[in-house]
Order: structure tokens, then sequence, then C-alpha cells
């Protein structure tokens, strides 16, 4: 349902059961811009999901299963989409 809001500019699903295939299903956001997942199940398989989102600009990912070395590439390739992984 959450993929159908096509004017939703921030989602926050921290603390949430989202998963990489839920991410998946949020591709369609055109204008999303700040996602926040911290504390949730995804992992580095929806990077590529991520970047597909191309309005978005910031993704808090603390407490999951994405690697910094992961996201690495993925920021030179799409230098205004940053990804915040915490301490």
């Amino acid at each position: 349902e959450i993929g159908n809001l096509s004017n939703l500019t921030r989602l926050q699903l921290e603390k949430t059961a989202i998963s990489d295939l839920g991410i998946s299903a949020l591709t369609n956001l055109k204008h999303l811009e700040v996602l926040n997942l911290y504390d949730t199940k995804v992992t580095d398989s929806c990077l590529q999901d991520l970047a597909k989102i191309k309005s978005l600009r910031r993704v808090y990912l603390w407490k999951t299963g994405v690697t910094k070395e992961a996201i690495v590439s993925l920021e030179e390739d799409n230098p205004d989409l940053e990804f915040i992984l915490g301490n």
C-alpha cells in the first residue's frame, strides 16, 4: 500500500519488519527524498532497488545488514544519494 502513495517525500520505517523484498515495492515512489530504515532486516541486497528511486537523497541504515563496503561504489555512482550508517 505504501508504494501507491505517489507524493510521499519522507518515509520512516525504522524498527519495522521491512525486508529487502519490501524495499522493491517502494521503487515507484518518484518523490521520496528521505527513507529511515534504522534497526530493520534490510541487507546489501536492497541497495540496487534504493538506487532506482532517483529522487532519494538520504537513507538511514543504522543497525541493519547493510555493509559500508557495499555502499561505497553505489555512492560513487549516485553522488546525490547519502547513506547514513551511524557509528
